[in-house]
């Protein structure tokens, strides 16, 4: 991925975040040039991504499917080599919990083991349906949100308590690449979910294509070391691997 390839997705991703963003605003978190940013931003209205409008620029569609499946095609190759990476840690007979985002939906459709069973808020997932291999799917109670495709509030929050898998699989917005390297939240129900997904019993995967790690974002959640292993892709940069691996237990880089 070129420099500026990662810049227009980071871009993207930001955008669908806030669903209006002001090109002042924009500046301060890219740090490039208002000219550089008008193109960037011209890239994704001519590939109907996003729509500029006067002083800024906002989501093209409200539609919930839509700006899921935008995310689902964002990185899609390193996402592929994590989430089948991430499919062999499942074995026959597990209990997994596949937490909300497109990572998460595409590990679901690449799970193989036999007998699983699946709790999870993630509505790409409940539309999607039972597979043949998986016994049951359990949608966690909480309300709807159209801006992620999945079930949250505090309703789900407290579910998350009551349930005991396994394994849990989950992402982040991104990956502070310093200090102890916090997991970057989108909001605070995010950085409340991730606080829950560190308090479980089970083995705790974070899936995170490289193209999140150095992001710095207001919401922080838990550091690292309170997972047990992260997945990525083979693109990280090997001075972040190495900053990486101080602070975690295990990491797992996924080819390409």
């Amino acid at each position: 991925m070129t420099k500026k390839e990662k810049r227009l997705n980071d871009l993207l991703s930001y955008i669908k975040t806030y669903e209006y963003v002001p090109i002042t605003q924009l500046l301060d978190e890219f740090h490039v040039s208002k000219s550089t940013m008008i193109r960037d931003l011209s890239t994704l209205d001519e590939q109907k991504l996003i729509e500029r409008i006067h002083g800024g620029a906002r989501a093209l569609s409200d539609d919930r499917i839509t700006k899921f499946n935008i995310r689902e095609k964002m990185n899609e190759k390193e996402k592929n080599a994590i989430v089948r990476s991430a499919a062999k840690l499942i074995n026959d007979n597990d209990t997994v919990y596949l937490d909300t985002g497109s990572t998460c939906f595409l590990l679901y459709k690449e799970i193989t083991a036999k007998n699983v069973t699946v709790f999870t808020p993630n509505l790409a997932i409940i539309h999607y349906g039972p597979r043949p291999n998986i016994s049951r799917v359990y949608a966690l109670e909480g309300e709807a949100s159209t801006s992620n495709y999945s079930l949250t509030g505090n309703l789900t929050l407290e579910n998350m308590k009551r349930i005991y898998p396994e394994k849990i699989f989950f992402s982040a917005l991104g990956l502070h690449n310093h200090n102890n390297h916090e997991m970057q939240c989108a909001n605070e129900i995010q950085m409340s979910t991730i606080r829950i997904i560190c308090e479980m019993e089970g083995y705790k995967v974070l899936m995170l294509d490289s193209s999140k790690i150095g992001l710095h974002k207001a919401f922080q959640g838990n550091s690292i070391r309170d997972i047990d292993l992260l997945i990525t892709d083979s693109n990280i940069r090997e001075e972040d691997a190495e900053s990486i691996q101080n602070d975690l237990k295990e990491l797992l880089i996924a080819e390409i």
